[in-house]
């Protein structure tokens, strides 16, 4: 399946070495709580949303939030085409637009208050206020050049879409939650 190999856990100084393997800027570096999968079965069993809890523990996806934490877009690793190893991250040209297409179903119950909290800063973090956009990259290295495609295809639509907007960026890194 896409060559992977098995996550194990990162210490915080590894995620920042493949951070910058991945061109990731040194800012908003976060790795994801392992706490995390309570979550999960909140959204299963308070929420009887588990399309939501599935897309979300899937191990690589692009969401974008408005300021108001409302989710706009989400792309998930399972949802989009995937050929010889690869994953298309720009599937149906869903890149080629700001707010990206989302391949995966858009649901209210997703926000980023509700993900925030589980995003563990392993780097400086930049000061967001006065953004307009909540970009989150979840990313690892388990699955390397399909996490380098995915992160990769993410900046290239904020650098040619977004001159005129503010996004702030958050890559997370869950190689240490999927390792439990």
């Amino acid at each position: 399946m896409l060559g992977l190999k098995h996550a194990k856990p990162l210490s915080d100084k590894k995620i920042l070495q493949y951070a910058k393997k991945y061109n990731i800027d040194r800012f908003n570096i976060y790795k994801l709580d392992t706490a995390f999968g309570v979550h999960l079965s909140s959204l299963e069993s308070m929420q009887h949303d588990s399309e939501a809890a599935y897309n979300l523990g899937q191990p690589q996806q692009y969401l974008l939030f408005d300021k108001k934490g409302k989710l706009l877009s989400f792309n998930v690793s399972v949802h989009m085409d995937h050929a010889h190893g690869s994953i298309n991250w720009n599937t149906g040209n869903c890149f080629n637009t700001f707010p990206p297409k989302s391949y995966a179903t858009i649901s209210t119950n997703i926000n980023f208050s509700s993900l925030r909290p589980f995003f563990i800063p392993i780097s400086e973090p930049k000061d967001n206020k006065g953004t307009m956009y909540d970009c989150v990259i979840i990313w690892n290295h388990y699955m390397g050049k399909q996490s380098e495609d995915l992160i990769k295809t993410a900046l290239k639509n904020l650098q040619e879409y977004t001159s005129d907007r503010t996004v702030a960026l958050y890559f997370v890194n869950d190689d240490s939650y999927f390792a439990k």
